[in-house]
This record gives structure tokens, sequence and C-alpha cells, in this order.
């Protein structure tokens, strides 16, 4: 199996990542029973996740809302056939997958949609779970990454903070 290389990159700082969220738990996690619990979940998540994911793509529609977010001179140089750009132009910009999006995906809509008032999606909904995911490498979404990368941690968390819940109150 050939490891790409975001995720070679998440194995690299993947201890920068878990320290990063751990310093946030006292603040987040305000009952002491809880903390531990949260944090023994958070580790156990983290090494899981680094353990099992093997390969991590840009998923379908976020690469498609950050194409209709893209550089206007995209439009401009006929790289782009003159049906895709008229499909991309429309607002507001269905998006149909098979499935409701993961929760960075909904995300990146969510963001895209405040910095960009003027551009719309609709997407099936969200579903809320958290899969690895590699933002598009295209489309000018560089000023929300900041933006997604607060809400994943604000996520994480939240469901720390659950876990954390449980444990506590079935001791």
């Amino acid at each position: 199996m050939t490891v790409s290389t975001a995720v070679d990159d998440i194995r690299e700082n993947c201890a920068v990542l878990v320290d990063h969220i751990m310093a946030r738990v006292p603040r987040y996690v305000l009952l002491a029973e809880e903390r531990a619990p949260a944090i023994a979940w958070i580790d156990a998540r983290a090494k899981s996740i680094i353990a099992t994911t093997g390969h991590i793509r840009v998923h379908a529609e976020a690469g498609l809302m950050a194409l209709a977010n893209g550089e206007p001179s995209l439009w401009n140089d006929n790289r782009v056939p003159k049906d895709v750009h008229h499909i991309l132009m429309n607002d507001p910009l269905p998006i149909g997958v098979s499935k409701k999006c993961c929760f960075m995906c909904y995300q990146l809509s969510t963001a895209l949609m405040g910095g960009n008032a003027g551009k719309r999606f609709e997407l099936p909904g969200t579903h809320g779970r958290i899969f690895p995911w590699d933002p598009p490498p295209f489309g000018d979404i560089e000023p929300v990454l900041e933006e997604l990368a607060k809400a994943l941690v604000d996520q994480v968390l939240q469901h720390a903070q659950e876990q954390g819940r449980r444990v506590a109150d079935a001791s």
C-alpha cells in the first residue's frame, strides 16, 4: 500500500496536533473528573486514526466547491470548458453526492459562503462524521483553512467532552 504525502505529514505532525488539542482540554472540559477520560479518548482516537489511515483524498464536493470558488482568471483563459464554467457559476450551486457530507466538507461550504456572500452551495446536509480529508489544492480556499482547523479542533473537543462525561457518569 502506498501512503500519501498527506498521511506522511499527519504522521510526522500528529504529536504536535494532539498537544495542541490537549492544551485546550482544561478550558473546554470544566469538570476535573471528565478531563482524564476526555484526554484518554483524544489520545486513543489519534492513535487509531494514524494507524488505520492509508490514503487521504480531496472529497468530490470539496473539489467542486473549490472550483466554483476559484479565481476569476481561471474562467477567462479557456482552461475550463464553457459548459463547465456555466454550471459552476450557478447560484446557488447544487452539489449532488450520494450521501450526506462529512463534517469537513460541510464546514468548507459554510466557510466559503460566509466569506463569499455572492456564492451559495446546496448540499444534501451532513452526517457530522469526521473522515480523513485533504483540502483541495485549488480554488483559493486558503483564507478559510484556519477557520476549518478551528472548527475541527472544536468538534474533537466536543466529542472528548461527551466521552469524558459518559465515563464519569458510569463510574
